[in-house]
């Protein structure tokens, strides 16, 4: 499984489907952290203002490694400038267990 992504002025979207395993998030987490610094990367007020949207319409199922990377990314960003949306019920459940409805935005 791979992502795609569209920069919109000062964000980043990425869309994901289908299973968000240790496997997958293995396989893309590098990609991914990557990307959010090249879009900062030199750029002063973009590394504080650069926000990421994590789209998971298409996902039914997230693994604890997608919730560290989530907290990578949240990192990189400011954690108020990552917010993840369009979760099902089943994946909205898993971050509210971990707490991760405290520390970043779910839509």
């Amino acid at each position: 499984m791979k992502f795609d992504y569209v920069r919109e002025e000062n964000s980043l979207i990425f869309y994901f489907n289908g299973r968000l395993d240790t496997a997958t998030c293995q396989e893309i987490g590098s990609d991914i952290l990557q990307k959010v610094s090249e879009e900062t990367e030199g750029d002063e007020v973009l590394e504080g203002a650069l926000r990421v949207f994590f789209d998971l319409a298409e996902v039914d199922y997230v693994a604890s490694s997608f919730l560290r990377l989530c907290s990578a990314v949240a990192g990189k960003v400011n954690r108020t400038n990552l917010t993840v949306r369009k979760t099902s019920p089943f994946v909205r459940k898993v971050f509210e267990m971990a707490g991760f409805d405290r520390i970043i935005a779910l839509e």
